[in-house]
């Protein structure tokens, strides 16, 4: 593990770009670490030269060698990184010598082989200095001079004619080290700064990386990124109109990082790119279930009654972010909720309401249940405009009944599906790299993050998820109480989610019960999933099955639910409790 810090200090090197990275020194000791013990191996091959002394050419067959890595010692230089790499023994056998010569003519004995037993390598070191360099396929570097590796080189060879000969074979020795490890300098050298390792699939959102701008001095290492989204679930067509993305961009200064390893900034401009290609491809589309609340605020006004009603709600412009220092706000403006229906047979349109949402944000961590918040601190709304049909009794109280539901909306629905955006998470996981974050601050223009990173062998990295069991302990007509627990192989907390019916899945709580409205009459399943600090997520739901019928007494709604019932006969709503089935993950 080692400690990473995210910040915007003052006067040194920058780089351009919405997601900008910096390598410390103090970073480099995490790939050092990284590489630190390992083994690399070259598969046996031929090796061979022409015009070895008196012959045409000559070969060692079968070459192979085990190069196992003692200590890598990373440092850096004005516009260059250096990589200091110490061998354990470097090691060859079972080889076999050649010697060819098409002259009869001369004194040169020719041979078809002699054995090459072995040799070994000892206090053997290569120092590369390499220069990072913008390509258009991305980040790569280039090898500064002739890097050699030196060492003591001692070998059991049968015989050889000559020293020229034996001097041949050490220098191949020699070179097909200095090859192997040339051809692993540039993984080396871009471990944690790779644009491919931050492109990929997250959730719903595909990320597609592109690299802008890096730069190398004595303080640090820094690579400029921008990330383009795209929302990869259910959506539907936009119907909007897109403004290009809009925001600050400041390029951070990292300085020497002050004793950080790694710092990483996004920028406004970034976090509102990011919202863009999602919104673009569906993010803000909802079916009617999370608005039924306003369908039956319409309905109750309307006389006589409305068949086929259809209620939706359109936001025709990307949402836009704006961060300053300790607060963020998001912009939705022109959002129009609507509803059409039958009335008398004919189809109506019944209701338009179309405001601006701004809303206030903080961001923390939420340790309780591992995951970064999004949490409103107010929501501003401003009617631009309401229309209703002459059905629509008391248009004024319906309004403002609307626009209290839409409030609440925004609040609950609209922020879920806005942290479905992975701007940033408690856990990043790129290639086999963990960084974990710690906590995050909002400064004019950029988040700024703190956490750390690990490899995927550190013996904290969790990677077992738990195993999630639940129960129905109440119902009523309008909620069933269902409490949670899981099992898991750490002692860090847990989280909760739960969904209807495999609709879409709750937000994440730290509590061990939770209320879930009680759906309309049949059969139904509610399913509860648990997930660790590691974000490791039981992939095999606890699932609970229960059916809501009719009180046979009073002809009322109720629920039969997978759980065993004590007689709640002191409730208003008689709630009649059966065992109808539980599927558990492991039994």
């Amino acid at each position: 593990m080692f400690t990473l810090l995210l910040w915007n200090t003052a006067l040194a090197a920058t780089v351009d770009g919405g997601v900008q990275i910096g390598l410390f020194d103090a970073g480099l000791e995490f790939i050092e670490d990284r590489y630190s013990e390992e083994v690399f191996t070259i598969e046996p091959t031929e090796v061979a030269g022409e015009n070895v002394s008196c012959y045409n050419r000559v070969g060692i067959a079968n070459f192979n060698a085990t190069i196992p890595i003692q200590s890598i010692d990373l440092s850096m230089g004005d516009d260059h990184l250096v990589i200091n790499v110490y061998f354990g023994s470097i090691q060859g056998s079972d080889m076999v010598i050649f010697g060819e010569d098409e002259d009869t003519f001369d004194l040169c004995p020719a041979f078809d082989s002699w054995d090459f037993n072995s040799f070994r390598l000892d206090n053997a070191r290569v120092l590369v200095e390499v220069i990072p360099e913008l390509t258009e396929s991305g980040f790569d570097v280039q090898i500064s001079g002739s890097p050699s590796v030196s060492g003591d080189l001692t070998t059991d060879i049968d015989w050889v004619p000559d020293t020229i000969i034996n001097n041949f074979v050490e220098d191949a020795i020699f070179e097909q080290i200095e090859q192997m490890m040339l051809e692993r300098v540039p993984d080396i050298a871009s471990t944690v700064l790779q644009p491919s390792l931050f492109a990929g699939q997250v959730g719903d959102i595909g990320l597609g990386v592109e690299l802008t701008d890096i730069h190398a001095d004595r303080k640090a290492l820094l690579v400029g990124l921008d990330v383009e989204a795209e929302w990869l679930g259910e959506g539907c067509p936009i119907s909007g109109v897109a403004r290009e993305p809009i925001g600050l961009s400041p390029t951070i200064d990292f300085d020497n990082g002050d004793g950080a390893g790694i710092g990483i900034g996004i920028t406004e401009l970034q976090i509102n790119r990011l919202f863009f290609g999602a919104w673009e491809g569906g993010l803000l589309c909802f079916d009617e279930g999370p608005l039924s609340r306003f369908k039956d605020v319409i309905e109750e006004a309307i006389e006589p009654t409305v068949e086929n009603g259809e209620i939706s709600i359109v936001f025709p412009h990307n949402p836009v972010f704006y961060l300053e220092e300790n607060q963020a706000s998001l912009s939705l403006d022109n959002v129009v909720l609507a509803m059409n229906g039958d009335v008398n047979g004919t189809n109506t349109e019944l209701l338009q309401l179309e405001v601006n949402l701004l809303l206030g944000a903080e961001l923390r961590v939420e340790h309780e249940i591992s995951s970064f918040v999004f949490t409103l601190t107010h929501v501003d709304l401003s009617v631009l405009d309401f229309q209703s049909n002459g059905v629509i009794k008391n248009s004024a109280a319906v309004a403002d009944n609307l626009i209290q539901l839409l409030e609440g909306w925004a609040v609950d629905t609209l922020v879920n599906r806005i942290e479905d955006v992975p701007i940033y998470g408690n856990l990043f996981h790129i290639a086999d790299i963990y960084m974990r974050v710690t906590d995050v601050a909002i400064q004019d223009g950029m988040v700024v993050i703190m956490g750390s990173l690990y490899n995927s062998d550190d013996p904290d990295v969790d990677n077992e998820a738990p195993d999630t069991t639940a129960s129905i302990e109440s119902a009523t007509n309008v909620h069933i109480n269902v409490s949670w627990d899981a099992e898991d192989d750490n002692n860090g907390p847990l989280a909760y989610s739960w969904r209807v019916d495999q609709g879409e899945w709750s937000a994440w709580t730290g509590e061990m019960s939770g209320k879930i409205p009680t759906p309309s009459m049949g059969l139904h399943e509610i399913q509860v999933r648990a997930r660790d600090d590691w974000l490791n997520i039981d992939e095999s739901p606890y699932t609970l099955l229960f059916e809501v019928t009719p009180d046979p007494k009073d002809d009322k709604k109720g629920c039969q639910c997978a759980s065993s019932g004590n007689g709640w006969s002191g409730l208003w709503w008689m709630i009649l409790l059966s065992v109808v089935g539980t599927r558990r993950r492991r039994e």
